[in-house]
């Protein structure tokens, strides 16, 4: 939908629907600029596109046993800053064997 703003939608109207609903609701997989994956777990609600995340599989997509939780609105999103992060990409459920369902109760 937002790659369709201001030539199938009006521009307005989508940031008007990423701001009520972010672009990434609460259970999207994502892959990071980083290539880790993630799990959107909770919504920013004043920067929609920087919501806390999960981390589900390191850059090489091996597990993080450990689960990480990080905040992007925390984060730095200069491309030429090595801690950078930015969602680049939504994944479709089951995306690298990954269930969202499985990481909520």
């Amino acid at each position: 939908m937002n790659s369709l703003s201001g030539k199938v939608f009006q521009r307005e109207l989508v940031e008007q629907f990423v701001q009520a609903l972010g672009m990434f609701p609460t259970g999207s997989l994502v892959e990071l600029n980083t290539g880790e994956i993630a799990i959107v777990i909770e919504q920013n609600r004043v920067r929609r596109l920087r919501p806390k995340l999960m981390l589900l599989l390191d850059k090489d997509k091996l597990p993080v046993p450990s689960h990480d939780t990080i905040n992007l609105r925390n984060v730095p999103v200069s491309p030429g800053d090595p801690q950078s992060r930015w969602i680049e990409r939504g994944l479709e459920p089951g995306a690298h064997g990954l269930d969202p369902k499985d990481f909520f109760v």
